[in-house]
């Protein structure tokens, strides 16, 4: 419960929070909020494309998801991730590095010695 000044008061012995009417406890003051400083890391980011899965569900809304990161999904289906610094929100921006078996098949091989 916020304290009110109007129907509130702090009782000076036990530094709770009186009912002005009833005298009775209400409970504890509530410290002061917290000041936001201009922080720029954690924040939401929109990725590149090439980061976010989409699995079909017929019937249902798509399963998206990402690789390395936190992911949120919004009502349009608008995908955003978490970043924690800008290595990480350079990354999630940038388009996905394919290490995958079909981007091997085209690297030269090592072909074995006769």
């Amino acid at each position: 419960m916020a304290f009110d000044p109007e129907q509130h008061e702090i009782d000076p012995r036990t530094g709770l929070m009186v009912d002005k009417d009833t005298k009775h406890f209400v409970g504890l003051v509530p410290p002061p909020a917290a000041e936001v400083k201009d922080v720029e890391f954690p924040k939401w980011i929109t990725p590149h494309e090439s980061h976010i899965h989409r699995q079909e569900s017929p019937g249902a809304p798509d399963h998206i998801s990402t690789d390395q990161w936190e992911t949120h999904v919004d009502r349009a289906g608008n995908v955003t991730v978490l970043v924690h610094d800008a290595e990480a929100e350079a990354l999630a921006q940038g388009a996905k590095q394919d290490s995958s078996p079909a981007a091997d098949a085209d690297a030269p091989k090592n072909e074995p010695l006769e």
